[in-house]
């Protein structure tokens, strides 16, 4: 696999033992070796998205805490129903080749690209998360600007990962840009449609709560045995901005130039996606 520099596009050529270097071209900074790229991008995505970028990284920092202190708080393990349902899904629609993974996560390997790692498949982690312990090649990095050419990759996925990029509109067209023609994007989601009157009812409940708590639980969420997160004012919940819906993804991805070609509807949060590129 070859790479390139998230900012030029300039082709990176890797150290064969971990160390930093710089871009030749415009000498953007990145530490790489033989299995392992990390990108120097908090200054690039700071300056392309602003606050936009500042309040992501607050909710993902919730999100990496979790994973890794609460347990079940990893899609990398085999032993959930739905872990298990969705490897079924990447199995039976994946192609052949490359594929990319973004939102890897913490952990070796995730259990949805365990078949494909057995199969032969080059496996490419992406996630933010800096981790030297995976089975397969790790990009350090945002899903905005990926250091990989174009029409590179035969299989993307987003397993859960989809509604924490910084910026969903920029993060697709990079996917439709390292896609190889014929290859297909596999999404996890969920899917938070619900009433207004729901939203409200849910709402005035919470409140209640509060008051008899004496304090506001709706800035709060706890997670056994002591793991406690902040939801800011501007989050809908500690992880996310806003929240997803099928129907609302399938626009944008169609608008990226991505067809919706299997849709498998296990629960609200169970929803299965394959996308073509168009």
């Amino acid at each position: 696999m070859n790479f390139q520099c998230i900012q030029c596009g300039m082709e990176l050529g890797l150290p064969l033992t971990l160390q930093r270097f710089t871009c030749p071209s415009c000498a953007l900074g990145y530490t790489g070796g033989a299995s392992y790229l990390r990108c120097e991008i908090h200054a690039k995505l700071l300056a392309e998205f602003g606050e936009q970028y500042l309040r992501n990284r607050v909710l993902n920092n919730n999100a990496d805490l979790v994973y890794s202190r609460v347990e079940g708080g990893s899609l990398s393990t085999d032993n959930r129903e739905d872990v298990r349902a969705f490897s079924g899904f990447v199995g039976a629609h994946a192609r052949s080749g490359t594929v990319l993974d973004v939102g890897c996560g913490p952990l070796r390997l995730p259990a949805y690209l365990q078949h494909l790692k057995a199969a032969g498949a080059e496996i490419i982690g992406l996630d933010p998360i800096d981790s030297h312990d995976f089975d397969g090649f790790r990009i350090v990095g945002n899903s905005e600007f990926m250091p990989l050419p174009a029409a590179s990759i035969d299989t993307i996925i987003f397993a859960t990962s989809l509604d924490h990029v910084v910026d969903l509109g920029t993060t697709l067209s990079e996917a439709r840009r390292v896609i190889r023609p014929g290859g297909v994007l596999i999404v996890w989601m969920s899917d938070q449609r619900r009433p207004r009157w729901r939203k409200l009812l849910s709402g005035l409940r919470l409140r209640w709560k509060s008051l008899q708590a004496g304090y506001p639980l709706y800035r709060y969420r706890i997670y056994p045995p002591n793991v406690v997160v902040y939801i800011p004012s501007w989050a809908v919940d500690p992880f996310h901005c806003y929240h997803e819906n099928p129907d609302d993804l399938t626009r944008q991805m169609a608008h990226a130039g991505f067809r919706r070609a299997v849709q498998d509807y296990r629960g609200r949060d169970e929803v299965f996606l394959c996308f073509e590129a168009a």
